[in-house]
């Protein structure tokens, strides 16, 4: 078992973007793991500080204080996301507590979460891009002149979906997600639109398996929530 912790501060302040030495509590030393978040007091300031467990030693110089508790029972940091955190840092010349502070929510789930009831051979084996080309004529969509784009885009969909994945689908602007709808319906597909207007939690889209919107129209949160929601979303962006 560790005896001593090293420690990043989620702090912007860049006299404090270094590593910190303390000491592990014999009531957390079966528990503190890569990845903790711990809280601790530095020096003889008052103020109590949070941060991540970056490295267990069995030896410090310089560790003189203890860590105060571990916040949560899990370890939120993963080791990809703090190396990646550290890269940007260092190519941007900011304190990593920065980074840190935007790459893991201040709020994690309190007990374990569920796992997808779709097994993990249903997901893609690996990330990919792919560009599809199409002229820039129009075509009859029932009464209405769509783009020959928007057919392949929603052609594309709705193989997808015959795979067993769901697809998110972003059109340029707002104004074409209408022409995208008319263009689903006429090939039998139903897409739920997303707006800013809607509610974050979006709890009412986890068993959709096609969903519109637009890079102006839909947030990053709710691309998020998306993703997370039960099955493997695809992500099919129209630029």
């Amino acid at each position: 078992m560790a005896r001593f912790a090293r420690v990043v501060v989620e702090s912007k302040l860049l006299q404090l973007d270094r590593q910190f030495d303390f000491i592990v509590p014999s009531e957390l030393e079966s528990s503190i793991a890569f990845g903790s978040r711990v809280s601790f007091f530095i020096g003889r300031s008052k103020t109590r500080q949070t941060g991540f467990v970056v490295e267990l030693l069995d030896s410090s110089e310089f560790a003189t204080s203890s860590l105060v508790e571990m916040v949560g029972d899990r370890p939120p940091l993963t080791r990809e996301i703090y190396d990646f955190a550290r890269e940007v840092a260092n190519r941007q010349c900011v304190a990593i507590g920065e980074i840190l502070d935007a790459a893991v929510p201040d709020h994690m789930a309190r007990t374990a979460i569920e796992a997808p009831e779709t097994s993990p051979e249903a997901f893609p084996s690996e990330v990919f891009r792919e560009v599809i080309l199409s002229s820039g004529r129009q075509e009859n969509v029932g009464k209405i002149l769509c783009p020959t784009w928007m057919k392949v885009f929603a052609e594309r969909a709705k193989e997808t979906i015959s795979q067993g994945h769901s697809a998110l689908l972003l059109v340029p602007e707002v104004s074409d997600l209408e022409l995208l709808r008319i263009t689903c319906d006429e090939i039998g597909l139903v897409p739920v639109e997303i707006n800013p207007n809607q509610k974050r939690s979006l709890r009412t889209l986890q068993s959709v398996s096609l969903a519109a919107g637009s890079h102006s129209g839909s947030d990053r949160n709710q691309k998020c929530h998306l993703r997370t929601s039960g099955k493997p979303w695809t992500h099919m962006p129209c630029r």
